[in-house]
């Protein structure tokens, strides 16, 4: 019974030592690590994308610096499907915000005279013209 009370006894005697000597919980070395730091971070940063200027960054600076920091570590081998995608839905519609640049991007003019999309396709449908052609033939004589 000795033993146990001894063990106890140490047991009590370790856990108080513990609790006497426990740090409080770190407090975090900079602001935008609270959660009150992260909130405002990812709320301005919204606002910042959205176009607007937040701490004195502009919506050009941000673009700036998407096209020195971003751009040059993409792997267009690997993802220039998904630009061609993303440039295509925006070339489907010639009052879409984004036209002129989209265009531009691809080598077209402004004044929308050059649309190396429309061009490509039209290139592609001329391949097939005599096809349909034929068709329309072969239909008017059944």
């Amino acid at each position: 019974m000795a033993s146990l009370e001894l063990r106890n006894r140490r047991a009590l005697s370790a856990g108080q030592f513990a609790w006497d000597n426990m740090e409080p919980p770190a407090e975090p070395d900079r602001w935008i690590e609270t959660k009150e730091g992260r909130e405002w971070l990812h709320e301005n940063a919204a606002s910042l994308v959205q176009g607007l200027t937040v701490e004195e960054i502009t919506n050009e600076q941000l673009v700036d610096a998407l096209d020195t920091e971003v751009i040059p570590s993409i792997d267009w081998n690997m993802n220039g499907r998904l630009l061609a995608i993303m440039l295509a839905e925006i070339l489907k519609n010639d009052t879409h915000p984004l036209f002129i640049t989209a265009n531009q991007f691809l080598g077209g003019t402004r004044d929308k005279k050059i649309q190396p999309l429309r061009d490509l396709a039209e290139r592609m449908l001329a391949k097939k013209a005599d096809d349909y052609c034929r068709r329309l033939s072969e239909e008017d004589y059944d």
